[in-house]
C-alpha cells in the first residue's frame, strides 16, 4: 500500500491523551508529520488531503485536542518515500520533486505482452521515450525507480514495484511482488518446484521496527520491505533462511514458526519477532 507506507496519520492526534508523543511548540500548537506521494499518486492521494484537511479544520474549530490546535506539516516525498524517511532522519532537505516524468533510455527493450500463469496480462509499449503500461483499459505511464524498475500508478499496483527481468540483455520477463509475467521473448521453464510448506510463509509481516512481505516466486522466497528493497531467502540447517541482497548473503537469518491452517504466525528475523497481519 504504497499511498500510505510512510503517513503518520491523524489517528495520532486522538491518541495524545493516551500517552502519544507529538511536538509541541511555544504556542501550544501540537505539530503532525505527514509525507506522502501526492504529485505522483494526485487521483488517489488528492482527495485524501483534502479529507485530513476538513478533519483537522473539525478538530481545531471544536477546541483542538486537550485545549490546544492541530498543524500538519505535509511534504510530497516525490514517489521515493524511502529516500525522504532517510533524509528526514538525518536532517536532511527531502528530495527534489520531479518536474516530469524522465524518458527512459532504450524504452523499446521493454515493450511487449506481458502474461502470468493464470491468464492475467499487461501490455508496455514505447510511447516517445517513456513506458506506457495498458492494463484494464486505462494506460499508466511507468516511473522509473531504479535499474528495470518502475512505479506503476495503478490501484492493482499499489504493494511493490514492477521490475523487469533480463536474459542475455533482453528484457524477457516482469515481477510484481510474488507475480511472474512472461513476455514473447521468454525461452526457459515454467515450472518451479518448492517445498510445499513454503507458500505457507508468504504473507504481511509486523513488529515495533516496522513491516516486511514474504512472497513465494520461481520457487524461491523473497523478503521484500517498504522501500521496496527485495532479498532471497537461501535455505539454512536448522529451518533458518538466511537473508542475501544483491547476491551477497546477509548475517541476518529468518526462520518461520507457529502454523495455523497452514500459514505461519511467527517470523523471528534477527532476535525479534514479527507476527503475520492479515493485511495485503
Amino acid at each position: 500500500m504504497r499511498p500510505m507506507r510512510h503517513l503518520f496519520t491523524l489517528a495520532l492526534a486522538g491518541g495524545v491523551a493516551a500517552g502519544f508523543s507529538l511536538h509541541v511548540s511555544a504556542q501550544q500548537t501540537i505539530k503532525i508529520g505527514e509525507l506522502n506521494s501526492y504529485k505522483a499518486q494526485p487521483a488517489f492521494l488528492d482527495p485524501y488531503k483534502k479529507g485530513w484537511e476538513m478533519a483537522i479544520e473539525e478538530i481545531n474549530a471544536k477546541g483542538g485536542v486537550l485545549g490546544k490546535k492541530l498543524e500538519v506539516i505535509s511534504r510530497d516525498d516525490g514517489a521515493n518515500p524511502g529516500e525522504a524517511v532517510r533524509a528526514a532522519e538525518e536532517g536532511r532537505s527531502l528530495p527534489p520533486l520531479p518536474e516530469e516524468v524522465p524518458m527512459i533510455k532504450d524504452a523499446g527493450d521493454y515493450a511487449g505482452t506481458y502474461t502470468a500463469a493464470d491468464g492475467r496480462r499487461f501490455v508496455v509499449s514505447d510511447d516517445g521515450g517513456q513506458l506506457a503500461l495498458a492494463y484494464k483499459g486505462q494506460k499508466v505511464v511507468l516511473q522509473p525507480r531504479g535499474t528495470d524498475s518502475f512505479f506503476v500508478n495503478h490501484p492493482d499496483f499499489t504493494l511493490f514495484d514492477l521490475h523487469f527481468g533480463r536474459d542475455k540483455g533482453k528484457v524477457v520477463e516482469a515481477f510484481y511482488g510474488g507475480e511472474w509475467f512472461t513476455n514473447e521473448r521468454y525461452v526457459g521453464l515454467r515450472q518451479f518446484p518448492s517445498p510445499p510448506q513454503w507458500a505457507g510463509y508468504a504473507g504481511h509481516y509486523r513488529a515495533a521496527p516496522g513491516n516486511f512481505r514474504i512472497v513465494l516466486r520461481k520457487g524461491k522466497l523473497w523478503l521484500i520491505a517498504p522501500e521496496d528493497d527485495e532479498m532471497t531467502l537461501a535455505p539454512m540447517p536448522g529451518g533458518y533462511f538466511a537473508l542475501a541482497f544483491e547476491g551477497r548473503p546477509a548475517r541476518e537469518r529468518i526462520s518461520f514458526d507457529t502454523p495455523v491452517h497452514g500459514k505461519t504466525l511467527r517470523a523471528p528475523l534477527s532476535g525479534v519477532a514479527y507476527y503475520r497481519t492479515f493485511t495485503p
